[in-house]
This record gives C-alpha cells, structure tokens and sequence, in this order.
C-alpha cells in the first residue's frame, strides 16, 4: 500500500504540476480508458493521498471484469 501524503506535499505535488497554460483535455469528446486514466498523474496523486496503489485498482477491474463474464471493457477491452 502506497504511504499517505502530508497536506503539504499533496499541495507541492499539486502545484508543481499545474501547466502555465491551460491544457486541451485529450479525452474531449468520448470516455477514457482505465489504462488512459491510470497514466495520469492527477490519478496518482488522489491515489497517494488516499492510500491506494496501482496494483490495487488493476486488480479491482480484473475482478469486475471476470464477475461480468469479460463483457465489462474495464480493463482496456472486452473479452466477451
């Protein structure tokens, strides 16, 4: 499990992310897939404040997945 942040390293990480310029969202216009959210880095940092690790939430979606009988695109694309 991934160590909790401090409120002021969350702030620092938070800040030290923001973009000088406004940034377009790459996902405008149709849904995200889970590997496409797990890569960014807002993810990560609710992620690291809440406790949470990647592997947590892969495992999470292979399980949803499976009790769906593969038809639940969860984990990138559908099986079934």
């Amino acid at each position: 499990m991934a160590r909790k942040l401090t409120t002021e390293e969350t702030v620092t990480f938070v800040f030290s992310r923001i973009p000088d310029r406004p940034v377009r969202s790459q996902w405008l216009g149709r849904e995200p897939r889970l590997s496409e959210i797990m890569e960014d880095p807002i993810v990560h940092l609710m992620m690291a404040v809440d406790g949470v690790a990647a592997e947590d939430v892969w495992r999470l979606a292979r399980q949803v997945q499976d009790r769906a009988g593969g038809r639940a695109a969860v984990c990138g694309h559908a099986t079934g």
